[in-house]
């Protein structure tokens, strides 16, 4: 069988803020990089579950998986396959989040267009830009918009 990931992105919910995490592991173009929390999905193990698993051996936070929202699904050259999802949450419940692997997790500002053309993300303090992944100039924006009720990707599997 094939390896399957998930990959998620909190925001609060005025979806300014995104909790992202800082990538010790994995392949070596994402060492160093900001993405989205997730990892493996298990053998029997549904992919919201595994959103929630994920999510919470990250960074502390229960999200039940019902309140996961599917919103793409990604093939990669080695055949694995990523799934992703958004959630929404108050911003004192974002603001509860700790690392709780050696991969840090950090909350960054969502702060329009440009910042995601351009891959940078501001961190709350305002004064640093942080690397992200390129693929989150496009990932995010979409996460967002997906974000708002009634609008899941459908037949994915999920």
């Amino acid at each position: 069988m094939t390896q399957r990931y998930v990959c998620g992105f909190a925001l609060d919910t005025e979806r300014q803020q995104v909790l992202l995490v800082k990538k010790n592991r994995g392949p070596i173009n994402m060492a160093g990089m900001y993405n989205g929390i997730g990892g493996k999905v298990n053998v029997g193990e549904g992919f919201r579950t595994a959103m929630s698993r994920e999510f919470r051996e990250e960074c502390g936070i229960e999200v039940a998986p019902e309140d996961w929202t599917g919103f793409h699904q990604l093939r990669l050259r080695n055949g694995a396959t990523v799934f992703f999802f958004v959630t929404v949450m108050s911003q004192e419940r974002l603001a509860g989040y700790s690392s709780r692997t050696d991969e840090e997790v950090g909350r960054m500002f969502v702060d329009g267009v440009a910042s995601w053309a351009t891959k940078t993300f501001r961190s709350p303090n305002k004064k640093d830009y942080l690397q992200v992944l390129p693929d989150l100039a496009w990932l995010l924006p979409m996460a967002v918009q997906y974000s708002y009720p009634n609008l899941e990707m459908q037949n994915l599997g999920y």
